[in-house]
């Protein structure tokens, strides 16, 4: 009988130590690293909105993590973003807002709307980087490649967040003509520009279909490729569920709202902007 109490009870305190280590580590906001004086000012704006901070709240809510996963403004030389795997930190940098405030100038009829979209494509970023992150500490299977994947993470997040905006502002960075990309676009990890705009425009449609013509009318979306986007949710959203399933806190984690702020404007946009591709004119709704 002892031994029985003793065998138990060794078991009850492997799995708390295993729940334990499974559930260590928290998504956290560090200081920005910043050189220039010209980013600098930015920078903090960035820093102090909160926008980072919501997003972070809502991430330690949704899910266990094994180990710390930091979230970084830093100053890159380039517009882009990056999940550094060796040092466990998603880095998020300046120059990708004001370029992103570049591509997204012009294609809304009001500027809140525009400033709206900025917020959601900022967050939209910050999201596909945290889907590598968990990719890597989590060590979800991928097939395909990841970019694809994690573009469908984080897509997925807003959708069931209740944020299908934001993706929407995703989509609308990566608008243009895709003419005289080469070989090495080809052969590049991330799809085409045009390809991530449809796919993103194509979740949003699929995921309350009934409700979005809009997206056919002003957002451009094929009907032959919207009469596929419901289905083509479904199994986004089923697979994203049952990959993350075990690592939620609660069995409706995804359904947390993230209710970031709005993201302060650069003051200047010193990105190249080619406004020489055609835009979409979208609606006053946003949408």
């Amino acid at each position: 009988m002892l031994s029985k109490t003793l065998v138990i009870a060794s078991l009850l305190a492997l799995l708390s130590t295993l729940s334990h280590a499974e559930d260590s580590g928290r998504f956290l906001v560090v200081e920005p690293e910043v050189q220039s004086s010209a980013l600098r000012s930015y920078a903090n704006r960035l820093q102090s909105s909160g926008v980072l901070q919501a997003v972070t709240r809502s991430l330690n809510q949704r899910w266990m993590l094994p180990t710390d996963i930091r979230i970084r403004l830093t100053e890159c030389d380039e517009s882009n973003a990056y999940y550094d795997a060796e040092q466990r930190e998603v880095q998020m940098c300046i120059e990708l807002v004001e370029d992103m405030a570049s591509t997204l100038d012009g294609q809304f009829e009001e500027e809140s709307f525009e400033a709206d979209a900025l917020s959601g494509a900022f967050v939209g970023m910050l999201l596909h980087e945290v889907g590598h992150a968990l990719v890597d500490v989590l060590e979800i299977p991928i097939t395909g490649r990841e970019e694809d994947a994690v573009d469908q993470l984080s897509a997925w997040i807003l959708i069931e967040s209740g944020e299908a905006d934001a993706v929407l502002g995703a989509a609308a960075t990566y608008y243009g003509d895709d003419n005289g990309v080469g070989a090495e676009d080809f052969a590049d990890e991330h799809s085409l520009n045009s390809q991530r705009y449809f796919n993103m425009v194509c979740w949003v449609y699929g995921s309350d279909a009934d409700n979005r013509q809009d997206l056919i009318d002003t957002w451009e979306l094929p009907q032959a490729r919207a009469e596929q986007c419901a289905d083509e949710y479904a199994l986004l959203k089923r697979s994203w569920n049952r990959l993350l399933r075990g690592h939620m806190r609660t069995t409706t984690a995804q359904n947390l709202a993230i209710n970031a702020p709005h993201l302060p404007l650069p003051h200047t946009s010193t990105a190249a902007d080619d406004r020489s591709a055609p835009k979409p004119r979208h609606d006053d709704n946003g949408q």
